[in-house]
């Protein structure tokens, strides 16, 4: 019998801190709107500064933000109308983004605070800076965290403590902009899925907790530091659970709504009734029957089923092996990172509510829409398996 968690377990409203759908943009939050009696350029006039209330580990600020020669200035006035300000260059062969309008002023630094819980926590400047004359190698895009301590403009350290051997390594700069703030202090760096291989070397499926890892951004309001740490997946944290729950639903069901099987021979196909069809060159799906298994290991079988019959795909065997149409898929582009926003936990269901960012055509924020229900439901067999979900783009 699985052990019964505490109900309805509140995660208030939780916040994309970045999406970068063809480009980086921040979400304005409510302290980044222009502040009472401040007068800014607007229209088509070339971007000047972006002024804000910023909340630090000493109060209330205004800060303005504004470029110079090489890189960012920032002036930071107090509650006594102290003003000081700071230069920020960007790390070598980078160069700011900065946005190219005034009217887009938002989008020069994305301000990151806490309104999910009643915890005080320092608030946080992300600033975004593009690969300019960098080795290719380089990330394209990376960013920087700041806030505002007593001394004034306070760089946030940030330690990757995922390397082997325990080693703690320092970070020059964070190599990527999309976080998911999923708790005050805590924000999604990275999830992966291994589905390279599904079964053990007994032929049983592996657990998707064994398949999925976790990596979180862990920030320290009391050294004013982040750590990049691993995040261990179990059920009796049903957040992260559910959440590896969502990553791995994604990786399965993209085969049957937006993208086409890799190791697909195009070369040549057969005609049938429907289209023509291509050969998938894999060893782990053969046939239409091992990724249909694979469906399962992740799916409920009413949900598994659902996805095979609305696949565009069609999938097919032919002559014994698996084949596939070559489809057009476009994913809906003006949907970003979905987070969990509430959840409901009993002992056999745990339930996600969540919302999802939208943005224009262009990648700008606009707001939120509804992301959906997910569901994932505890078997006889103490298997867990998701039962309601949709794909999120």
């Amino acid at each position: 019998m699985k052990r019964a968690i505490p109900i309805l377990l509140g995660l208030g409203a939780v916040l994309l801190t970045s999406c970068i759908p063809d480009g980086p943009h921040s979400e304005v939050l409510e302290n980044d709107r222009p502040v009472a009696g401040m007068t800014f350029a607007q229209g088509n006039e070339p971007f000047k500064e972006h002024i804000f209330r910023f909340t630090g580990t000493g109060g209330e600020y205004l800060v303005t933000v504004s470029p110079d020669d090489d890189g960012l200035t920032i002036g930071i006035e107090d509650k006594d109308y102290e003003r000081t300000t700071t230069h920020i260059s960007p790390p070598e062969g980078y160069r700011v983004y900065l946005p190219d309008l005034q009217s887009d002023h938002a989008a020069a630094v994305n301000v990151i605070s806490n309104d999910l819980t009643d915890e005080e926590m320092p608030g946080i400047m992300q600033f975004t800076f593009l690969l300019s004359d960098g080795p290719v190698s380089s990330p394209k895009v990376i960013s920087r965290f700041y806030t505002i301590d007593g001394s004034g403009l306070r760089d946030i350290e940030i330690f990757d403590t995922t390397q082997e051997k325990g080693e703690r390594s320092h970070l020059e700069y964070l190599d990527r902009v999309q976080l998911n703030h999923t708790e005050p202090d805590k924000f999604i760096y990275e999830i992966s899925v291994d589905d390279t291989d599904i079964y053990d070397d007994q032929g049983h499926f592996i657990p998707i907790e064994d398949r999925v890892k976790i990596k979180l951004l862990v920030f320290d309001k009391r050294s004013l530091t982040m750590k990049i740490v691993c995040r261990e997946i179990r059920e009796s944290d049903p957040l992260y659970f559910g959440y590896a729950y969502w990553a791995a639903a994604n990786t399965a069901a993209q085969y049957f709504t937006v993208s086409l099987l890799p190791d697909t021979d195009y070369t040549s196909g057969t005609p049938t009734d429907d289209g023509t069809y291509y050969t998938v060159q894999s060893e782990r799906f053969r046939t239409l029957a091992d990724l249909y298994m694979y469906l399962l290991t992740v799916f409920s079988e009413d949900r598994a089923a659902e996805l095979y019959r609305e696949a565009p795909q069609g999938y097919r065997d032919i002559d014994g092996r698996l084949c596939t149409r070559d489809m057009v898929m476009t994913p809906d582009k003006t949907l970003g990172t979905l987070t969990f926003t509430d959840m409901y936990i009993t002992d056999t269901t745990m339930l996600f509510y969540s919302r999802q960012v939208k943005t224009d055509s262009d990648g700008n924020v606009t707001g939120y829409t509804d992301g959906g229900n997910f569901i994932i439901s505890c078997r006889e067999s103490d298997e867990w398996l998701v039962t309601d979900y949709r794909y999120p783009y």
